[in-house]
């Protein structure tokens, strides 16, 4: 049975079959009937009984009542359908964004391993029919890593020769026993080297030509989904560098996202990179959003990319935010003291038994503490990065004084 044909099956199964109903109640005196009744973030998501979903807040439900099991309400609502439909397109969307998103992954360990093989020019064409093709490892790439070279190198073992000295070796190609001759060289013995294994340029290869042959936006669409999900750093990178200026809105967004929120710093720097080369003039105002978030790391970064796209439109973002970064810590300081016991007083303590009483004088233990409390500088990181921001987009410098800038921005920021 075709893919269609079961998925058509599935959608009229779902417009015939039952489930059991609902009812709710609200406040307002109305009431609806329906199935599907569930939780919704602060309220309830229900699906009326002409399959029309609904959001109900909490405050507006009065009473709700499940149906018992013998009672059933059928399903005819053509938009319950619908959202069904959308939902299996939406998952098979997702497969093949993340099947594609393993291909830019194989593409980008080749083209690591044998960058020659994919940085020529028009490199990113197809490929040559099979036959004019070179065949892989006839030579060896110069940028291959050395975790992927296995040198091999044949071992001569030593053996006894009753007590006479050990000869050494004769070179290959020389004659036995030929003594070599004053500013002769010894022949250099080539060591073998394997390189990388030509199954991963092959399997290469072909991701790139499976990626290459989508459409333009499909692309666009499998590298941002590579740049933000794929575990590989190099294949994070290298989608980055491979997103171009079309599509601007998308491509902004996600290397906005990367530069700010990514865990490797390569792939901040080339994703920074990239937005450089795309000079979008949004760049600024998407990258003000993350001025803030509740990462102090987040917060700096954001800060300091604004410094390379200078926008005046965000610089009441910079100063209205400005307060997050004093905020999240007390006073520092650091306490060198030396605690010291002594015996600040005595108690009088009485006991004993009926025919004796005792008294005992109890000492009373105190402390005290001698040493020193220092200040301690508070790092500015952030502070200073904003600063940074608003000098680079502004021209002018009045420090920390954030009133002064203040001040200035409500005279000249209509300029």
């Amino acid at each position: 049975m075709s893919r269609s044909v079961r998925m058509t099956a599935a959608i009229l199964a779902l417009c015939v079959s039952t489930a059991h109903a609902d009812w709710v109640s609200l406040r307002n005196g109305e009431h609806l009937r329906g199935i599907d009744l569930r939780k919704h973030r602060k309220g309830y998501r229900f699906t009326l009984e002409t399959g029309e979903v609904v959001y109900l807040p909490k405050d507006d439900v009065f009473h709700v009542e499940k149906s018992p099991r013998n009672e059933k309400v059928e399903f005819r609502g053509k938009k319950v359908t619908l959202r069904h439909q959308i939902e299996v397109l939406l998952k098979e969307s997702k497969r093949r964004l993340e099947r594609r998103s393993k291909d830019v992954e194989a593409w980008a360990r080749a083209a690591a391993l044998a960058p020659k093989r994919f940085a020529k020019p028009g490199a990113d064409a197809a490929r040559p029919p099979e036959g004019s093709r070179k065949p892989v490892g006839t030579k060896t790439p110069k940028a291959v890593r050395a975790d992927d070279v296995i040198r091999v190198v044949k071992a001569t073992p030593k053996r006894p020769d009753n007590g006479r000295r050990l000869q050494r070796p004769e070179a290959p190609g020389s004659a036995p026993g030929r003594r070599r001759e004053a500013g002769e060289r010894t022949p250099v013995t080539k060591t073998p080297v394997k390189t990388a294994p030509s199954s991963v340029i092959e399997a290469g290869l072909e991701a790139r030509d499976r990626v290459l042959a989508l459409q333009h936006d499909e692309r666009i669409d499998v590298f941002l989904h590579t740049l933000r999900h794929s575990k590989l750093p190099g294949a994070r990178k290298f989608a980055s560098n491979r997103l171009d200026a079309r599509g601007k809105s998308r491509v902004v967004r996600g290397l906005v996202r990367a530069a700010l929120l990514d865990g490797y710093r390569p792939v901040r720097d080339r994703s920074l990179a990239s937005l450089k080369r795309i000079a979008d003039r949004s760049t600024a105002k998407v990258l003000a959003q993350g001025l803030t978030h509740q990462r102090p790391s987040v917060r700096t970064r954001a800060a300091n990319a604004i410094s390379l796209f200078p926008d005046r439109a965000v610089v009441p973002q910079i100063l209205g935010s400005i307060h997050m970064t004093w905020q999240g810590f007390g006073r520092a300081h650091m306490l060198q003291v030396t605690q010291r016991a002594y015996i600040a007083d005595y108690e009088l303590v009485s006991g004993g038994t009926g025919f004796s009483i005792i008294e005992v004088a109890d000492p009373v233990i105190a402390t005290n503490l001698e040493g020193v409390a220092l200040d301690v500088k508070v790092r500015k990181v952030e502070l200073t990065a904003r600063l940074r921001a608003l000098h680079k987009i502004t021209g002018q410098n009045f420090g920390a004084d954030i009133g002064a800038w203040r001040d200035w921005w409500e005279r000249n920021g209509d300029h």
